[in-house]
C-alpha cells in the first residue's frame, strides 16, 4: 500500500501544470545565465560555463527557488484536508510513517526534478550559437552536474524537509509562507556576519544555501582558478551541508514523531474539548435596539474603517506576522551594529549610516514576498472560512471591503518598516 500511495503521489506532482512551470521558470533563470549577460557572478574574466560561475549560479538560483519549494513542499499534505478526503484516508490501514514517508518522497523526487531544470538550462544556454566564443570556456559535463550534487540537492532537501515538517505539524498553509519570509530573512544575517574576519565559521554556518561557503572558499581564488576548478566538497562547505543535512533529518523526525492520523492537531482538539461546556445555558431575551439603515457616503467610509480595523487586528495580532516583525527587528538592529566595521575598518554610528543599514533589514525581495501572501489571504480569506455567500449577501459596498483590506496591508507594511526604525534609533 505505500507504494501505491507513493506512485499516486508523485504522478500528482508530475500531471500537475504548476510542477513543469515551475521547471520552466527555473530552466529559462539557468538559460539566462550562461546565453546572456544576466549573471551572478562577478563578470570580467570569468568565464560563463566555468566552475566558479555555475556553481555561484546554482546557489542563488536555489535561495530564489525556496519559494517554489515551500509551494509544493508545504502543501502537499495539506492537500488532503483541502479536498476534504482526510477522514477518509485515515480510516485505511496506512501507517502513520508510511503515510508521512509517501508524501514527503514523493515532494521530493518532485522537487529534484523541478530543480534539474538548472543544468538543463545552463548546458543549453552554453550550447548557443549566438553566445559570444570568448565568454565560455570548454563545455565539460561534470562542471553542470558537480554543484548539483554538493550544492541544490542538499539545499532541497533541507528545504522540503521544512516546509514539509512545517505544513505536516501545524496544517496551515499561511504558517508555511511564513516560513518561507523567516528564511530569507534568516539567510541575511550572514552577510553581516561575514564583514568581520572573526565571524567566518558562524556565517558559514548560518547560511542554509552555501552561499557564504562559496564565497569563503572562493575569495583569494585568482580567475584562472575560477575558470578551471571546481569547488571541493571541504572545508566551509563540508561543515555547512552536513549541518543542514543533519537538521532536515532532525526535521523529519520531529514531524513523524508528532504528527498523528486525525482530523485535527491534538493541540486544537485539546483546545475545543476544554471550552465545550457540559451543559447548555438558555440565553434570556434581549431586546434589539432600534437603528435605521444609511447607505451615503459616510456609511461607506464607516464600512471602510470597520474593514480596516477589523483585518488589520487580525493580521498585526497573527503568530506569523509577529515572527515576521521579529525577524525584520532583529535584521535591522544586526545590519546597524555592523555598519560601522568593514573589515576592521570602524567608523561612527552617524545617521545617514543607521538609516541606510536599517533600510536594509526589510530587503525589497521581502517587501514583495509579504505583498503577495498577505493580499492573497485577504482577499480570500471569507471563502476560506466559507463566510463568502454571508459577506455577499450583506449591504456592505465591495468598493469599502476591498480598499479596507487594501489598507490593512498597507498598515502591515508600514509597521515593518517602523520595526526597521526602531532597530536603528536603538543601535545608535
Amino acid at each position: 500500500m505505500f507504494g501505491s500511495l507513493l506512485w499516486f503521489e508523485l504522478r500528482g506532482h508530475l500531471r500537475r501544470p504548476s510542477t513543469w512551470l515551475y521547471f520552466g521558470i527555473l530552466f529559462l533563470l539557468g538559460f539566462a545565465t550562461t546565453a546572456s549577460d544576466f549573471t551572478f557572478a562577478t563578470g570580467g574574466l570569468v568565464r560563463r560555463n566555468s566552475p566558479f560561475h555555475l556553481t555561484e549560479s546554482y546557489a542563488y538560483l536555489t535561495m530564489i527557488g525556496q519559494i517554489i519549494t515551500g509551494v509544493l513542499a508545504g502543501t502537499s499534505i495539506l492537500r488532503d484536508f483541502d479536498v476534504r478526503v482526510h477522514e477518509l484516508v485515515f480510516t485505511t490501514r496506512l501507517t502513520r510513517n508510511g503515510y508521512l514517508a509517501s508524501k514527503f518522497l514523493a515532494v521530493f523526487a518532485a522537487m529534484l526534478l523541478v530543480f534539474f531544470a538548472l543544468p538543463l538550462g545552463t548546458l543549453l544556454g552554453s550550447l548557443m550559437p549566438s553566445v559570444d566564443p570568448d565568454s565560455l570556456g570548454p563545455v565539460t559535463l561534470w562542471n553542470y552536474v558537480q554543484p548539483l550534487l554538493t550544492l541544490v540537492v542538499p539545499s532541497v532537501f533541507f528545504a522540503s524537509a521544512l516546509f514539509f515538517a512545517v505544513g505536516a505539524v501545524t496544517r496551515n498553509q499561511f504558517v508555511v509562507y511564513t516560513t518561507g519570509f523567516l528564511l530569507v530573512l534568516g539567510n541575511g544575517l550572514g552577510r553581516n556576519l561575514i564583514k568581520t574576519l572573526d565571524n567566518d565559521q558562524l556565517a558559514n554556518l548560518l547560511d542554509p544555501f552555501g552561499i557564504r561557503s562559496l564565497e569563503l572558499m572562493t575569495r583569494y581564488w585568482t580567475v584562472a582558478e575560477k575558470n578551471s576548478h571546481v569547488v571541493p566538497l571541504t572545508g566551509f562547505l563540508l561543515n555547512n551541508r552536513l549541518l543542514w543535512l543533519g537538521i532536515a533529518v532532525a526535521l523529519i523526525a520531529v514531524a513523524f514523531r508528532t504528527v498523528t492520523l486525525e482530523k485535527e492537531p491534538r493541540r486544537l482538539l485539546r483546545a475545543r474539548r476544554a471550552g465545550t461546556p457540559g451543559t447548555a445555558r438558555l440565553v434570556p431575551r434581549v431586546a434589539m435596539p432600534g437603528f435605521s439603515q444609511r447607505f451615503d457616503g459616510r456609511a461607506a467610509v464607516t464600512m471602510w474603517w470597520s474593514v480596516t480595523r477589523f483585518h488589520a487586528r487580525a493580521l498585526l495580532r497573527s503568530v506569523p506576522f509577529l515572527a515576521i516583525a521579529a525577524m525584520v527587528l532583529v535584521a535591522a538592529i544586526m545590519n546597524c551594529v555592523y555598519a560601522d566595521q568593514t573589515y576592521g575598518t570602524r567608523t561612527w554610528p552617524l545617521s545617514w549610516l543607521m538609516a541606510e543599514s536599517a533600510i536594509r533589514g526589510l530587503p525589497g525581495e521581502l517587501i514583495v514576498l509579504v505583498l503577495t501572501f498577505y493580499s492573497g489571504e485577504l482577499v480570500w480569506r471569507e471563502r476560506q472560512v466559507d463566510l463568502a455567500q454571508v459577506l455577499d449577501a450583506s449591504p456592505v459596498r465591495s468598493a469599502s471591503v476591498l480598499l479596507g483590506k487594501l489598507t490593512a496591508l498597507l498598515a502591515a507594511i508600514a509597521v515593518l518598516d517602523l520595526c526597521t526604525i526602531a532597530g536603528g534609533i536603538a543601535v545608535q
